[in-house]
């Protein structure tokens, strides 16, 4: 079950197709968080879709933007299983068009209608990168662990760079731009990308022995699958907090206050113009707090992914996810600079999880089979992770604090550890 690299070193090349596509994955479907929170503050983005009250506008498009993370899930099992027939560099290929198509069509989306199309295309799309270039350094790759956490920094920067491009494109120009800018660069690097050499793991193994007849299926030891699904539910669980931590970190990052403006000498246009300004000056605070916040992970994801290739990891998977639940859970109680200040040190538990999960997968799946297991976890964590990015507007617009929703979502990340705990037992087994 082991995997060995190829003679010629395709490190480079591998490393730095993944780490850009990831960076794309994470802007794109990122995105929408602080579009959602300009929703709320920004009149003029309710209007672009012909609705009048701003927090319908809200919980509509973040079910729209939910159907982009239901897509993003559900295409990686697909997407997992089309990179073992047909291997990763194929695959690769349709993700980089399919998130510049994508983006282009949401860019432009005048009507639900027509948003809907962007998100399943999008969707779809960013679905791919996950099994398949994780697959892809699982195979390529010697030293996975840090292979795995460098790639997952690369995710990370783009979580952190996709709110500043939203609040920024958001308050100086429009939203569209945001997805336009991305969707231009990700055209421009797939004609790069048909010309890098990414070796012999980005291509599919012949199925079939010398003699001519078909390879058998690999043989699964039961403990091994075991531990395998406690890990699955694991990360599923992991994923709904996941989704339900970064739809509500920004507004929860966005100072509460509210100034008072006296009607009875301000004229009511002025009063609106300042009420807009103020929102606009909050949401770009609260896309750049989540920046910052998010940029911590990559702290995380660095020393994970170090780790990893020295110590026993399901021991590390364990011990992370008990370091996640109080610092994630005491956000729920502070405010300013303290909730910035321990919201940057949860990111780094939170984020460390990701490099460990990712090598544990690699260590108890087969070669053949490495995309679709992938895949599955993908759409575990993404497809059905992602009802958490419908679920925190839904409760927040039901009169929920974001405190209150970070309480609400804390039994998934506490049934995490468990399975985690289990499957660290288990391998004793």
């Amino acid at each position: 079950m082991s995997d060995s690299p190829p003679a010629k070193n395709y490190t480079f090349t591998i490393m730095a197709a993944t780490c850009v596509a990831h960076v794309l994955t994470h802007v794109f479907t990122i995105l929408h968080v602080s579009l959602l929170v300009l929703i709320g503050t920004d009149f003029l983005v309710a209007e672009d879709f012909g609705i009048g009250r701003e927090e319908e506008a809200r919980e509509q498009a973040a079910f729209y933007f939910m159907i982009l993370g239901v897509c993003f899930g559900v295409g990686s099992i697909p997407a997992g299983w089309l990179s073992d027939q047909f291997g990763e560099k194929l695959l690769l290929i349709l993700f980089f068009l399919g998130c510049a198509l994508g983006g282009t069509i949401i860019g432009f989306s005048e009507s639900w209608q027509v948003l809907t199309v962007g998100c399943v295309i999008l969707g779809l799309a960013t679905s791919i990168y996950h099994p398949v270039g994780t697959s892809l350094i699982s195979k390529g790759v010697e030293k996975k662990g840090m292979a795995m956490g460098i790639n997952g920094i690369a995710g990370s920067l783009g979580t952190a760079l996709g709110p500043l491009l939203a609040s920024f494109f958001s308050t100086d120009t429009t939203w569209r731009w945001a997805y336009f800018s991305v969707a231009g660069f990700t055209l421009v690097f797939t004609v790069v990308f048909l010309f890098m050499d990414l070796g012999p793991a980005a291509f599919p193994k012949k199925k079939r022995q010398q003699n001519g007849e078909i390879a058998p299926p690999p043989k699964l030891q039961r403990s091994k699958v075991i531990i395998l699904a406690l890990l699955l539910l694991a990360m599923t669980c992991g994923g709904v907090f996941y989704h339900v931590y970064t739809t509500t970190l920004p507004s929860h990052l966005t100072p509460q206050e509210n100034t008072t403006v006296d009607s009875s000498v301000t004229p009511e246009s002025n009063t609106e113009s300042s009420a807009e300004q103020k929102g606009s000056q909050e949401a770009k605070l609260g896309g750049a707090l989540t920046a910052l916040v998010l940029t911590f992970g990559i702290l995380g994801q660095f020393a994970a992914g170090y780790l990893a290739d020295k110590r026993e990891k399901l021991r590390l998977y364990m011990i992370n996810y008990f370091l996640i639940i109080p610092s994630v859970l005491i956000l729920a109680f502070l405010s300013g600079a303290p909730l910035v200040a321990m919201a940057c040190l949860g990111s780094i538990f939170f984020f460390a999880v990701q490099p460990i999960e990712n090598t544990l997968i690699a260590d108890y799946s087969p070669p053949q089979w490495r995309g679709s297991v992938y895949g599955l976890k993908f759409v575990l964590v993404f497809a059905v992770g992602g009802t958490g990015t419908y679920l925190a507007p839904w409760l927040m617009n039901q009169g929920f604090s974001t405190s209150s929703v970070f309480l609400i979502a804390t039994p998934m990340m506490t049934l995490a550890t468990f399975a985690a705990i289990f499957a660290f037992l288990y391998r004793e087994r």
